[in-house]
């Protein structure tokens, strides 16, 4: 066989893979989106501020009330980031660097804390707010798988994180904004706490990470 035949036979054999690895990925995606769009319509508001919970880890934000003693601004809210995890009842649970917000703890331990998911998962860009009673965190009860996820989403080695005051916000109200269908609602804090989040939340953003590296 002439050598440009051959040539010709390796191009369309190599294309083929390659389409099929595609068509393989997107195949796997599509199905993926499906499940989700046909489960998304059977998701409650709780559900989908677990979702939030659960996906919005790396963009927290924890608003303390500012502290009688700093005089003008007195009641304002502070914010400071807070990267967290949830436990079994959706509180968050967080590492505290800002000295600010924990001296202002010790005034008010009332806090407002606030979450956005990424774009491109479950829950794309909703918005969960929870605000309650903010407790210190024993040292005792803060293990290594949770200091091995704060510190896989701030970066931060876990040496680090471990030094820092943990705490966890108790919400007393919870707020839901949904935006892929642009609706807000207020949730009742024990509906919150029992939802379970979407299943395919985890998934989706593992499949879309893999198919980011690979193409």
């Amino acid at each position: 066989m002439p050598s440009a035949s051959l040539s010709l036979v390796f191009f369309y054999s190599i294309a083929s893979t390659l389409m099929h690895s595609l068509n393989s990925h997107t195949h796997h995606f599509i199905t993926l989106i499906s499940h989700s769009h046909h489960s998304r319509r059977r998701l409650t508001d709780a559900q989908i501020a677990r979702t939030v919970a659960l996906v919005a880890g790396s963009s927290g934000m924890l608003c303390t009330q500012v502290a009688p003693d700093i005089g003008a601004g007195e009641g304002a809210n502070f914010p400071c980031p807070a990267p967290f995890i949830v436990d079994a009842d959706g509180c968050p649970l967080m590492p505290i660097a800002s000295k600010e917000a924990l001296a202002n703890l010790q005034h008010s331990k009332t806090g407002t804390f606030f979450a956005r998911a990424p774009k491109g998962g479950a829950a794309a860009e909703s918005v969960v707010t929870l605000i309650g009673e903010v407790d210190a965190v024993a040292e005792a009860d803060v293990g290594d798988a949770e200091l091995r996820d704060i510190s896989n989403l701030c970066g931060l080695p876990a040496e680090t994180v471990a030094a820092y005051k943990w705490v966890r916000l108790s919400p007393s109200r919870v707020h839901v904004f949904d935006a892929v269908r642009n609706v807000e609602a207020w949730v009742p804090p024990a509906e919150y706490a029992e939802a379970e989040p979407n299943p395919l939340a985890s998934a989706s953003t593992n499949l879309l990470s893999k198919m980011n590296t690979q193409h």
